[in-house]
């Protein structure tokens, strides 16, 4: 393939009517990603196929906009000797649909729950988030207040006509269109069907998709398409997932596809969803035979299912940011409740043995760790013991410390359902940090109080046993559950998240009261205690008292990674990415 000939080819991932997919590295710079070709040449730029495959990366470039953590990111689309194709992030991993095969159709609980979390939130992002990224000069304008010219909310009506405008449907929403990659992260693709804003999408592509996933409005040519389109879609990929089998199965093997069709749209439309308890139960029973099963999921994760699979859109959750609320509140009562909210633990009786005593069930008592207990070996055991992954509450102080290989002590908080560090990391064990500062930021007296600053290499070689580098899908976990509670809200503000984090001293000052640089209202409403450190780079330091910034564990490429800001003058936490050359602020989360 000679239009390939930048690349060197490392294998096919896999091939469809519209288009093949590669896994290459490029020559000359050695980056690895995974390369969309289409199988057609294009001989017309005017001809259908190729337009729809520009309109599906025109939608894909403009979601990028945002970095969201949990859809795929794509480059820009080249024409080179008559093949279109386009570079995107290789995700090394399997769909849901062959994740699910290889476990035998049962999935831990606990997948199902980082399923729900990761991918709602990547359909709130869609929904309704992406406006944020999207506004053209006149609409971003809105935003300047006319006395400094810094950032100011917009009122209710002018966000939902942007939010209108701008959203994303994806329209074609199965287990085959989401990657789980190797870190048990879930990415969302594949937005061929997707529409834009409020545009009236043809009959001929609304009908388009797997059968069993697709809402019963979308078998109807004259309903119009909502973002509850897609939740009903999702709900049927996690009812997959806990099920183990979708809940209107589709007959491939019928001869006879419109009968087949029929069937499956019937039961979208009218039929009654089987019971998620009795197709798990049996899943579990063929997987670890000869055991018996007991129910191991939370009664607020089949709620959320069934009201996804509602028959009329309006029953439905909204959109994924709504769902995405849903699912983040009720993880937290799991975390913050001494109870569990369903069946408890019972360590099983031993088979009849000659000892006299039985064996005790264990005290459910609360640890300073979240305790899962494991599911049942594969193996056979001795033991009947039942499949149940339930979170344990924490200590009721949220605050804790913890103590590097240094036999440094530093702080931790409880946010949610995450451990972060409190303090900035200071150990002087690692290469490529830069040195101590010189000027301290006002109200500063000493750089151990603002750690130090690493490369990206020397801050992936510094965690501590036990904690990790946070990546996108962390930050994006604690920037919505900042969202959608009010008591962590700086002047009553859901978009004070910034303000929220930030340290109560040491900040450059500003006048928008929603920024951390204006400190007569309330910094630090979370007791993270972000620190202005400021960052390293060309042998000099920049934007002390100004901005933390804190390195992920997220690459861009071979040269770069992503980096998460927070600046004196913006109330929103912001995303960038920078080369390795630059050192910034660490912290840790909690493994």
């Amino acid at each position: 393939m000679a239009f390939l000939d930048e690349y060197t080819m490392l294998r096919e991932l896999g091939r469809g009517g519209f288009a093949t997919v590669y896994k290459v590295k490029h020559n000359q710079l050695g980056y690895v990603r995974a390369i969309r070709v289409l199988n057609e040449l294009v001989t017309d730029t005017q001809c259908e196929i190729y337009q729809k495959f520009m309109e599906e990366c025109r939608i894909l470039l403009r979601l990028g906009n945002g970095n969201h953590p949990h859809i795929v990111h794509i480059y820009q689309p080249k024409l080179l000797q008559n093949k279109a194709l386009v570079e995107m992030d290789f995700i090394d991993g399997q769909d849901l649909s062959h994740y699910l095969d290889e476990q035998k159709h049962f999935i831990p609980t606990k997948e199902v729950i980082n399923l729900a979390i990761q991918i709602s939130d990547a359909l709130a992002y869609c929904h309704e988030d992406i406006y944020e990224y999207c506004m053209d000069r006149a609409e971003d304008d809105l935003q300047d207040d006319p006395e400094d010219g810094s950032k100011v909310l917009l009122d209710a009506p002018t966000i939902q006509r942007l939010v209108e405008k701008y959203r994303v449907i994806h329209n074609d929403l199965h287990s085959g269109n989401i990657i789980r990659n190797r870190r048990g992260e879930y990415i969302l693709l594949d937005f061929g069907l997707s529409i834009e804003g409020n545009n009236v999408v043809r009959s001929s592509r609304r009908v388009n998709g797997k059968p069993e996933f697709k809402a019963p409005e979308k078998w109807d040519d004259t309903a119009s398409l909502t973002p509850q389109s897609d939740i009903y879609s999702f709900g049927v990929v996690l009812y997959e997932y806990l099920a183990g089998r979708v809940p209107f199965v589709y007959n491939y093997q019928d001869s006879d596809m419109l009968r087949a069709e029929a069937q499956v749209r019937q039961s979208h439309v009218s039929g009654e969803v089987p019971s998620i308890f009795n197709l798990r139960k049996h899943q579990y029973e063929v997987k670890y035979s000869g055991k018996t099963y007991q129910k191991d999921y939370p009664d607020w994760l089949e709620k959320a299912i069934m009201k996804c699979l509602s028959k009329n859109p309006n029953d439905r959750f909204a959109n994924g940011k709504e769902l995405h609320k849903y699912v983040m509140d009720h993880c937290r009562e799991m975390e913050t409740k001494p109870k569990v909210e369903f069946q408890q633990v019972q360590v099983p009786q031993p088979k009849p043995q000659p000892q006299p005593e039985p064996v005790q069930a264990p005290i459910l008592t609360p640890k300073s760790d979240p305790v899962q207990v494991p599911e049942p070996d594969p193996e056979p055991m001795d033991m009947e013991l039942s499949p149940i992954s339930i979170i344990i509450s924490e200590e009721e102080n949220m605050y804790g410390t913890m103590t590097d290989e240094d036999g440094t002590v530093y702080r931790t908080i409880r946010i949610g359902i995450q451990t972060w560090m409190v303090d900035n990391y200071r150990s002087v064990k690692f290469p490529s940090v830069a040195p101590p500062l010189v000027n301290m930021p006002q109200g500063f007296s000493s750089f151990e109080t603002l750690g130090r600053l690493y490369t990206y290499e020397a801050a992936r070689l510094a965690r501590p046993s036990g904690w990790r580098l946070p990546n996108m899908a962390d930050w994006n976990i604690l920037n919505r559950f900042l969202q959608t509670h009010p008591e962590y809200w700086a002047n009553e503000n859901s978009n004070c998240i910034a303000k929220a984090l930030a340290s109560s001293e040491g900040w450059r000052r500003n006048n928008n009261p929603f920024t951390p640089g204006n400190l007569p209202y309330t910094n630090n409403t979370t007791g993270f205690e972000a620190l202005p450190a400021g960052y390293y780079h060309h042998q000099d330091f920049f934007e002390l008292g100004e901005t933390a910034c804190f390195w992920l564990d997220s690459l861009r490429d071979t040269e770069s990674a992503y980096a998460i800001s927070i600046r004196y003058d913006h109330s929103r936490v912001l995303l960038n990415d920078y080369d390795f050359s630059h050192a910034f602020s660490v912290r840790f989360i909690k493994d």
